[in-house]
């Protein structure tokens, strides 16, 4: 069966409320529960309307960032290029942040990207952030004994944020 009727089947179980097909789909295709990156972004970003519809709109993109960064001209642009022909359009568009009524955020970042993080959960009053002090992407799915998984499902089943400031250590 063809990875893109496999992926569309994960989708329609997961509307009706299983989720397990998402799994299923890493795992024949990694041998791995954990998302590759490439793969996890195009579930999530192309409908999140965080790619380039066309070529041309990356092109553009990669003009404007030679304009405004000549050093480091597209450094993050060409990952979204995996969203051109998507085949659904964008459902979830970014869109500013209502004014009031949204609780606080709990933010997770590596010491690669904590100040890229810090800088979306600053616009929402009463957010916080945990810093993983490693590197790495997908923080929470590190395994047992993670210190940002216990922090992120404390947050998820009590709302209860850390305090600011608060640091996991790097494992391994």
């Amino acid at each position: 069966m063809p990875r893109w009727v496999e992926l569309a089947d994960a989708i329609k179980k997961a509307v009706g409320g299983d989720a397990a097909g998402f799994a299923d789909y890493v795992r024949r295709a990694t041998g791995s529960p954990k998302v590759p990156s490439l793969a996890g972004q195009n579930m999530t970003h192309c409908l999140d309307g965080r790619g380039y519809p066309t070529y041309a709109a990356y092109r553009e993109a990669l003009r404007r960032s030679e304009e405004l960064s000549p050093n480091f001209a597209g450094q993050r642009a060409w990952w979204a290029l995996a969203c051109v022909g998507w085949p659904a359009p964008p459902t979830n568009p970014p869109s500013p942040l209502p004014a009031k009524g949204l609780v606080p955020f709990l933010g997770v970042g590596s010491w690669i990207d904590s100040d890229e993080v810090t800088s979306i959960i600053r616009h929402v009053p009463g957010s916080t952030i945990v810093r993983y002090d490693g590197h790495g992407h997908t923080l929470y799915l590190y395994g047992p004994g993670n210190c940002i998984a216990a922090h992120v499902n404390r947050y998820f089943t009590t709302l209860r944020l850390p305090p600011p400031g608060t640091t996991c250590q790097a494992t391994g």
